[in-house]
This record gives C-alpha cells, sequence and structure tokens, in this order.
C-alpha cells in the first residue's frame, strides 16, 4: 500500500536533466519532492513549482537513485585487530618484516591472518 503525500506543491524539484527510474528507463527530465516523498517524476514534474520550492538545475546530467550504505564488517574488523596489519606498508621486504616480526611475538599461533593487504 502507497501512503498518499497531502501536498500540492513540491518542496523541492530536480530539473533539466536525464532522470533515471527502475528497470532502465529514463523517465522525463524533472523529479518533484514534497514531504520527503516523489510526488511526480517527469517532463511535468516542473508544473508542481512554488516560490518555497528549492529548484536543482541537473544541467544535462542523469539523476540516478542510489542508496547508501553505512556498515561494518565485524569479521574484518576482528581480523584487523587480531592479526598482522599490513596498511601501513606498500613492498614485499616490508610485508616479510611485519610477519616475522608478529610471528616471533606470535608464537602460539600456528596461522597468521592480516589486513591491509
Amino acid at each position: 500500500m502507497t501512503e498518499r503525500v497531502e501536498h500540492t506543491m513540491a518542496d523541492l524539484v530536480f530539473q533539466n536533466g536525464s532522470v533515471y527510474r527502475r528497470n532502465g528507463l529514463w523517465d522525463g527530465d524533472a523529479v518533484a519532492v514534497a514531504g520527503g516523498r516523489i510526488l511526480n517524476c517527469g517532463c511535468d514534474a516542473g508544473q508542481l513549482i512554488s516560490q518555497a520550492t528549492r529548484v536543482v538545475d541537473l544541467r544535462g546530467e542523469s539523476l540516478v537513485p542510489g542508496l547508501q550504505d553505512s556498515h561494518a564488517q565485524p569479521m574484518l574488523g576482528g581480523a584487523a585487530l587480531l592479526g598482522i596489519d599490513f596498511s601501513p606498508v606498500h613492498s614485499h621486504p616490508e610485508y616479510l618484516t611485519l610477519i616475522s616480526a608478529y610471528a616471533l611475538s606470535h608464537q602460539d599461533i600456528a596461522v597468521l591472518q592480516g589486513v591491509g593487504w
């Protein structure tokens, strides 16, 4: 079920560009948004502009929907804390030096692991 947005004019309009939507389709040159929801996607979205509307000129560029992902990888984080951190070095001899030093100070560990390779 979709929720109905009770705005008649847009809070935000992106215009003058190519607007991409699902399934690889381009859907006009503007998107109108109100109350955090898309009101209109297409050439007539510009008709929803009022004096209070913030307008973003795409200048011929494309507007593509995206997902912003902020996440953690606990396994990688744990390996970084418990193993060899290779990120500060960038050469074969430096890698060998880190591995040797870690192996000497952790003789009870049968398999060495590292990250940042």
